[in-house]
């Protein structure tokens, strides 16, 4: 390994984790999602530690992190002589199953009519399964019409979308973080250039960055067309730039990952 590779290593990563601080519990299902999304995948307790060392993550750090998610059921933990496996559980590869579609999507899709939904002033019943909330009493659902026993529901055509709506969706502190995370994400793409040429730990390591910060950012906010929201608003130019750094950044076969 060069010295130009750490180097350009090394400002890639302090500008993603110049965006702020980061859970090692929340970093590690970023890997395990990213990494061991498949069943029977695990990855192996030395590996974790040797993604995570460039962070900061100490070794100590990473044990409480770990025995939090299996308490909290999202990791079981094998041992395998003296190294111990760590895969998600049946409950951690259904949450991150239903994220990742919306995290790795190159090209969101919005198929189906809109559905606007008004609570019974009296009593209304559960709030429509997948609708946003607007207001008090008042869902926009998208797709196929949910079932909102207690809802008057208006259906069509994606609406016009008031710029009252667009400020409440899209407000000045995601659209800076969205700001932020273009601006880091371009740093990431320039240092690197065509040809990464990182290690599997490296590329692992800017791999967890990239796609914790993106899913943190775009996680803030409700899955609808950019029409909802602000003009200045840079959703699409960061799901651009995170597509071509993952695909600058193949998932890594690891030394310590057990994929069966």
């Amino acid at each position: 390994m060069t010295h130009t590779t750490d180097t350009r290593f090394e400002t890639a990563r302090a500008a993603l984790t110049d965006l702020g601080s980061a859970k090692v519990w929340s970093l590690i299902v970023t890997v395990m999602g990213d990494m061991a999304a498949d069943p029977g995948a695990a990855i192996s307790g030395a590996c974790l530690a040797e993604i995570l060392a460039p962070v900061g993550v100490r070794p100590e750090a990473l044990r409480v992190a770990l025995h939090r998610l299996r308490k909290d059921g999202w990791i079981t933990s094998d041992k395998q002589g003296r190294s111990s496996h760590h895969s998600l559980t049946k409950s951690g590869l259904e949450q991150t199953r239903a994220a990742a579609p919306r995290i790795y999507a190159r090209q969101p899709e919005y198929d189906g009519p809109w559905h606007l939904f008004w609570a019974n002033p009296e009593q209304a019943g559960d709030p429509p399964l997948g609708a946003i909330k607007l207001g008090r009493g008042v869902y926009l659902g998208q797709g196929a019409k949910p079932a909102a026993e207690g809802y008057l529901c208006i259906s069509g055509g994606q609406p016009k979308v008031p710029d009252w709506l667009r400020a409440q969706l899209g407000p000045a502190s995601l659209i800076e973080a969205y700001n932020d995370l273009a601006t880091a994400l371009k740093t990431v793409a320039k240092t690197l250039g065509a040809d990464a040429g990182l290690t599997p730990p490296q590329t692992a390591c800017l791999r967890m960055l990239i796609v914790h910060y993106w899913r943190r950012t775009l996680l803030r906010h409700p899955a609808l067309p950019v029409d909802f929201f602000p003009a200045n608003w840079q959703e699409t130019t960061c799901r651009q730039q995170v597509t071509a750094l993952l695909d600058l950044l193949p998932r890594p076969k690891l030394a310590g990952m057990s994929l069966s």
